[in-house]
């Protein structure tokens, strides 16, 4: 998938107009939204045994569009409403409905493989995870049959057991709308739990965070996750790629000074990055972007790549962070 948002945004903009107040973007109309994503396991060329990690980060609209094709209170393995499954919904929509949903590699029970959806507990530094698979020839779900939450994206491991020869090819259509009365996601960092307490945040152990990335988002680029959109909230002028400042810089000294308010998701005082992952051969790893104060000046580190519609966004942050809003301008 190439990564550029400007033609789906140009395409979104014909389809429901944009709306400003004065030069920032304000609520845009509830446009309905149908993305569809690829979830395959694909394997090296060179090393066909050796499949790639295939992990998929992905966001959905915040009003989410899914069916209810799933019962999480089925008796029987398989929880989804197919045959030899559940019989009906169970008028919830979580985590199962989802992988019922893109998980169709399963219509081949014999080459399906593993697929496992998780998300990040923030308050934990731990992913929490629900596996559908197959084992003996039925389809079983295992592990936390977790609620959806609108502002989070959420991660997709595809696998096979070790020395399979197929390559499952999951097809997922992601359908929604927005929700014109979101008023964004608190980037916080996670609480330091006490010594000894199970599946606690270390002391040093980054803050992670996986966000959703709204589908009709005018940001373009990672460097506007972290310091607002281009052209309102920050400028280029020294034409070297990079947002001037992350902050609303009231006495122009080029320094985020105390009262001083941030304009991303980047508090303007301790390190932060942004990755997507990269699940190409070439790469097969997160890619990043940090933006830092160093000398009292505004540096940023690692690739500038473009967003994708779809995608979620790895926010790692420290522990010292102090809160920001992450809330995208959209059309």
């Amino acid at each position: 998938m190439s990564r550029n948002v400007r033609a789906a945004a140009a395409a979104l903009a014909l389809a429901g107009g944009v709306y400003f107040a004065g030069s920032i973007p304000a609520e845009a109309s509830n446009m309905g939204f149908k993305l569809e994503r690829s979830l395959d396991l694909v394997r090296r060329s060179a090393a066909p045994n050796a499949p790639l990690q295939n992990v998929y980060w992905y966001s959905a609209p915040l009003f989410n569009g899914l069916g209810d094709v799933a019962d999480t209170s089925h008796s029987g393995t398989n929880k989804c409403v197919e045959t030899g499954g559940a019989a009906a919904g169970d008028s919830l929509i979580n985590i199962d409905d989802a992988i019922c949903d893109m998980w169709t590699a399963r219509s081949n029970p014999a080459q399906a493989g593993t697929f496992t959806a998780s998300y990040i507990n923030r308050d934990t530094c731990t992913p929490v995870s629900r596996i559908a698979t197959v084992q003996l020839n039925a389809i079983r779900f295992t592990g936390t049959a977790f609620p959806l939450q609108a502002d989070i994206g959420y991660q997709v491991l595809v696998t096979v057991p070790s020395g399979a020869t197929y390559s499952p090819q999951n097809r997922a259509v992601i359908v929604g709308s927005h929700d014109p009365s979101f008023a964004g996601r608190q980037i916080v960092a996670a609480p330091t739990c006490p010594t000894g307490a199970p599946n606690c945040c270390g002391a040093a152990a980054p803050r992670l965070d996986l966000i959703n990335l709204p589908y009709h988002t005018m940001y373009q680029n990672c460097d506007e996750i972290l310091c607002g959109l281009e052209g309102v909230d920050w400028t280029d002028g020294n034409a070297d790629g990079r947002p001037d400042r992350c902050w609303n810089d009231t006495n122009g000294d080029g320094r985020f000074d105390t009262g001083e308010t941030t304009t991303g998701v980047f508090d303007g005082r301790v390190a932060m990055t942004v990755s997507y992952f990269d699940n190409t051969e070439a790469v097969n790893a997160p890619v990043s972007r940090t933006a830092t104060i160093q000398l009292n000046q505004l540096r940023f580190t690692g690739t500038k790549y473009n967003l994708v519609p779809g995608d979620a966004y790895l926010l790692t942050l420290s522990k010292t962070h102090t809160p920001t809003t992450w809330l995208s301008p959209h059309y």
